[in-house]
């Protein structure tokens, strides 16, 4: 599902390997032991393309009552 963030995530990886895929720029996968920092507002999507578990941790700071992702269509 493409969403946006509205203020930056950053997604940790434990376990295996995340694929980011974000508008208008090249795949990013980011491997085990390595963090990568989402933009706000851009449309993305994220996933896992290996046969191995994914395992992250994401931490994400924002207004209270902030909805974590927007929905894009």
């Amino acid at each position: 599902m493409f969403h946006t963030h509205r203020f930056p995530v950053t997604v940790y990886v434990l376990q295996g390997v995340f694929t980011l895929e974000m508008e208008g720029r090249e795949p990013v996968t980011v491997k085990a032991d390595r963090a990568i920092v989402m933009p706000p507002q851009v449309k993305m999507t994220g996933y896992n393309r290996s046969n191995e578990s994914l395992r992250l941790v994401i931490f994400s700071v924002s207004d209270p009552d902030t909805p974590f992702l927007d929905p894009t269509h």
